[in-house]
């Protein structure tokens, strides 16, 4: 249900209707927890919830990081830990957020795990928090578990070297 709410408001308009399907879907996800405490899919939710809510509509990074946490533990920890890691460049965290990087990346069992887990460090850092030095520092590592042809780390490169243009940087973008 709570999944069915959160898609009918990403595929529509905002309105009035919206924070009223937002709150009806978080209530959802508390109660599949409440029936399940281990219930995996319920307790990534929440954690993305809080991490995206604004506090004054509830949400929450300790929450966040709480049910991160909880999902570390209970053995899901590639979704553990990219709870953790998101929760720390929300707070603006950076070198926190680094290092849960590297044991979120430590943890990956593929290359492709690997990636993802870079992607989600690298989008934010860079497009939401114009850290393009910190993007930089991690985009090597990133490409020796990327694909050649994939545009997404080609992309990001550019994006970066874009970002640092006061530094001369943009014709390597």
């Amino acid at each position: 249900l709570g999944q069915a709410l959160i898609l009918e408001v990403s595929q529509g308009s905002f309105g009035l209707s919206t924070l009223g399907k937002v709150n009806r879907a978080k209530d959802a996800w508390e109660r599949s927890v409440e029936l399940n405490p281990r219930h995996v899919g319920g307790r990534i939710s929440l954690a993305m919830w809080h991490l995206n809510a604004p506090g004054i509509a509830g949400g929450s990074k300790k929450k966040a990081e709480e049910y991160g946490e909880s999902l570390v533990e209970t053995g899901d920890v590639s979704w553990g830990r990219r709870i953790l890691m998101m929760a720390s460049l929300k707070r603006k965290r950076w070198g926190e957020a680094r290092e849960r990087l590297d044991g979120l990346r430590a943890a990956s069992e593929t290359d492709e795990d690997q990636l993802e887990a870079y992607q989600s460090y690298v989008y934010p850092v860079l497009l939401e928090h114009e850290r393009e030095d910190d993007a930089l520092a991690v985009l090597p590592a990133m490409e020796r578990v990327s694909r050649t042809e994939d545009p997404v780390i080609h992309y990001l490169w550019g994006r970066a070297y874009q970002e640092r243009n006061d530094r001369g940087d943009r014709d390597r973008a």
